[in-house]
This record gives structure tokens, C-alpha cells and sequence, in this order.
């Protein structure tokens, strides 16, 4: 029961890693024949980051890890697809950014809760200073 609930989720994650790369790499307008392929790098980032924060509670480790596995397989694609590393970096990590993290720190400081705003926006801060 316990590994197939664990299952679910890194499949759950896999298929939103999959759609928020494919949006952002609509939105950044990659070339038509990388779009799948950065996508499906962005699925596996995520999941890899779930499954290795999921074992291990530390999440700094865990978005470090999915950022090599997303640069190494980069610049094999790259090679592969004769295109810059960058266009698979860039919807590949974009799971990785912690956005509800930095919209619930601006959610406590407009509502001028300074203390949770301080103790909610130090670790997305520390993620994306890295």
C-alpha cells in the first residue's frame, strides 16, 4: 500500500513536471522539434526531486540534484539536437522554482504578518540565491 501510494504521487509529480515545462517552454517560444523532449526532462527533474526529498527531508539537496540531472542531460540533448543547452535548461528547471513558496511570503507581508513573512520567504530566497 505504501509504495503504491508513494507511486501515485511520483507519478502525479512526473505529469506536472510535464505540463508546467511545456507551458513555460510555449511561452518562451523553444524550437518546435525540442518542445517534447525539454517537457519530458522537466517531468523527470521534478520527479527525481520528490523522490529524493521524499527519502531524504532535505530539500536544498534535492533541488541541487534535480538542477545536475537537468544540466547533464541538457548538454546531451543539446548535442543530440545540434541547440544550445539553454533551451532545455531553462523549461527543465522552471518546476524546480519554488513560486508558492515567494507567493505566500508577499501574501504575509500584504497582510503585514512581518514575522511568518520573514520565517516563510528564507528558504525560497535561499533556493533561488543558489
Amino acid at each position: 500500500p505504501m509504495t503504491e501510494l508513494i507511486l501515485r504521487f511520483v507519478l502525479r509529480d512526473f505529469i506536472f513536471g510535464i505540463l508546467g515545462a511545456l507551458g513555460f517552454a510555449l511561452i518562451i517560444n523553444v524550437p518546435k522539434k525540442s518542445i517534447v523532449v525539454s517537457s519530458i526532462l522537466g517531468g523527470f527533474a521534478y520527479m527525481l526531486y520528490d523522490l529524493i526529498y521524499y527519502f531524504s527531508e532535505q530539500m536544498y539537496f534535492a533541488v541541487f540534484a534535480a538542477s545536475v540531472f537537468i544540466a547533464i542531460y541538457s548538454e546531451l540533448l543539446a548535442r543530440k539536437f545540434k541547440m544550445p543547452a539553454i533551451i532545455f535548461i531553462l523549461p527543465g528547471i522552471v518546476a524546480l522554482v519554488p513560486g508558492v513558496g515567494l507567493y505566500k511570503t508577499i501574501l504575509r507581508l500584504i497582510d503585514n504578518d512581518f514575522l511568518d513573512s520573514l520565517s516563510r520567504g528564507q528558504k525560497p530566497s535561499l533556493l533561488l540565491a543558489q
